[in-house]
């Protein structure tokens, strides 16, 4: 992609920095500028959250020609943040449904065979919320952190992850498949919203059933995008 046609896109508003960088070009060019830093997974899922635009022409438009995206104004600044959060709050619920499942499995095994559900200490129980948070930064979408964390749920979040670490699970394996699974149920909702939004059709739970495999997860997506409707 040309640069012309990036900055379109931060034109529109479809990105924001999400930091900035200091990079020195040296005395003879501009010295040190400060370099606007954007979220990799936010332009990866572009195609998904603007199915409406032609990614492929944009790629293949020659340098010197006008990009596609020239033409088109910014949408109302709020329609993009309502469509985003529905999406971090979904990701997020898939999350809070995963890990409430296997904070059970690792209680129910526990109980098994030590004949006891191994509880947090005190200090433990303290330290929870800021350990999690840690542990989950880079894993998580930022968006979906910010969520879970601004939950009245997220101490509790916090000490089930607290647990499955003391109890030996290795979080080094666990956290990357959590962040993987996360991932793609942002991905697979944004691309199914979009596309509804974008034909003008409530087909919504259909697109949904077709893009992810029956289970657990799928189904409590459904329950959530429901309760929201209302």
């Amino acid at each position: 992609m040309r640069r012309t046609d990036f900055d379109h896109i931060v034109r529109l508003g479809w990105l924001s920095p999400v930091g900035t960088a200091a990079v020195d070009y040296g005395r003879a060019y501009w010295g040190v500028v400060q370099v606007p830093l954007y979220s990799a997974a936010a332009v990866a899922l572009l195609p998904q959250t603007r199915p409406h635009i032609d990614w492929r022409q944009i790629r293949r438009t020659g340098p010197g020609r006008r990009s596609p995206l020239a033409a088109l104004q910014p949408a109302a600044p709020e329609a993009d943040t309502a469509f985003l959060a529905e999406v971090a709050r979904i990701a997020a619920m898939a999350y809070r449904l995963v890990m409430t499942i296997t904070d059970a499995v690792r209680r129910a095994t526990q109980k098994r065979i030590t004949g006891r559900e191994e509880e947090l200490g005190e200090d433990a129980a303290k330290m929870a919320p800021g350990w999690s948070a840690e542990q989950l930064r880079g894993v998580l979408g930022e968006d979906i952190l910010a969520e879970l964390m601004a939950g009245p749920d997220w101490p509790q979040l916090a000490r089930q992850l607290v647990g499955l670490q003391q109890a030996g699970v290795d979080l080094g394996t666990f956290l990357p498949q959590m962040g993987r699974m996360t991932a793609g149920v942002h991905q697979a909702v944004a691309a199914n919203i979009a596309r509804t939004k974008a034909e003008g059709t409530a087909r919504w739970a259909d697109l949904l059933r077709t893009a992810m495999p029956e289970g657990l997860v799928r189904e409590a997506i459904l329950a959530v995008r429901n309760r929201v409707k209302r």
